[in-house]
């Protein structure tokens, strides 16, 4: 049995990967998790079943935040079990939709290839 691990070097600790704070949402929670070498965002799909059941959950979704670092979320409830109504704003305060808007902000071009304004 000696010499498994190496000419008298100590035998490799376990190392657990980061992970940053839990982020409480209106249906779970969200957290970030810091992957060690050689690790990739698989090992924690592979995992996520695993967890749901460990942490009570109804289901629990990874996906890849950046790389080396990998976005958990945790959803408390089934939300098509007994879907929310949204809150209606008072009366004459209509939602206004910007058509061709990003996500990031400035406005794009339609795909018609009409530049949108407005």
């Amino acid at each position: 049995m000696s010499g498994l691990v190496g000419n008298g070097a100590p035998p490799p600790q376990p190392r657990v990967p980061r992970r940053g704070l839990i982020r409480p949402t209106s249906g779970g929670f969200v957290l970030l998790v810091r992957l060690l070498p050689g690790q990739v965002p698989e090992d924690f799909v592979k995992a996520a079943p695993a967890m749901a059941e460990d942490w009570q959950v109804h289901a629990v979704r990874v996906n890849s935040w950046k790389p080396g670092v990998v976005r958990i979320v945790a959803s408390a409830r089934d939300p098509l079990a007994a879907p929310r109504v949204p809150k209606q704003r008072g009366p004459g305060h209509l939602l206004r939709v910007t058509v061709g808007a990003l996500e990031t902000g400035p406005r794009g071009c339609s795909t018609c290839g009409v530049c949108l304004t407005g």
